[in-house]
């Protein structure tokens, strides 16, 4: 050691750590703390993704708008066509569909009046509606396991495949092959079902608007009854 006490440098010197810069060395150095001094990005601007790309995914607002319309044409026109099942019941009649359950009952009287017993005509005909909205509330549930399991894709095709085959059996059905009703309308309901399950995930594309595009597809749901008119 020298004469103050301190070691000198041929005697292995241990150099001080530098010392941390602190609030009262900013006008020393010019190292500044201060948050007003630092660059923050605006709400809105260009280092924050827009509310409505948040919204939409990134979709532009036409193809937003032209998969909410084709949606709602959709549902308006195919998803619960089964609801209109009465209106359809008086064509079917007139072309003979369980004409053959019809029974001729004599009237009591000196006229001998015969009349037509056709309710097991339209016991059948309430058969097939009750078994067609049976099926499309039914199997809500297992559709809806369809359409989380195996995506929208997968669950879209099902849906036009048991749609396209329930409009098949209408088409080929006739007065002798009448029994073709029970399983043509039960595809139609339950394709129907799937169809607006997989379009009312559109509501997600509008952010805050969610809840009125998913009414919207509610409303269209139970319009396509008209179609039978």
């Amino acid at each position: 050691p020298g004469p103050s006490g301190s070691t000198g440098p041929g005697r292995g010197a241990v150099s001080a750590p530098p010392r941390r810069a602190g609030p009262w060395d900013a006008g020393k150095s010019g190292v500044s703390h201060s948050d007003s001094d630092r660059t923050w990005p605006r709400a809105g601007g260009a280092g924050t993704p827009q509310a409505s790309d948040m919204a939409g995914g990134g979709a532009g607002v036409a193809k937003r708008l032209g998969t909410l319309l084709s949606g709602l044409l959709e549902c308006g026109a195919f998803c619960g066509i089964i609801f209109g099942w009465a209106s359809l019941v008086f064509v079917l009649k007139d072309l003979g569909y369980f004409r053959d359950l019809c029974q001729t009952t004599p009237t009591p009287g000196p006229n001998q009046t015969q009349l037509f017993d056709c309710s097991q005509q339209d016991g059948q005909f309430s058969l097939v509606f009750t078994i067609g909205s049976f099926m499309n509330n039914f199997m809500t549930f297992p559709m809806g396991f369809i359409f989380d399991r195996f995506g929208t894709t997968v669950a879209r095709l099902i849906a036009i495949s048991l749609y396209t085959g329930g409009t098949l059996l209408v088409a080929f059905s006739t007065p002798a092959l009448a029994v073709l009703l029970f399983p043509a309308m039960s595809m139609l309901s339950v394709g129907g079902i799937l169809l607006i399950l997989t379009n009312m995930q559109v509501g997600n594309l509008f952010g805050k608007y969610r809840s009125i595009i998913i009414t919207l597809y509610n409303g269209a749901f139970d319009s396509s009854s008209a179609i039978f008119l």
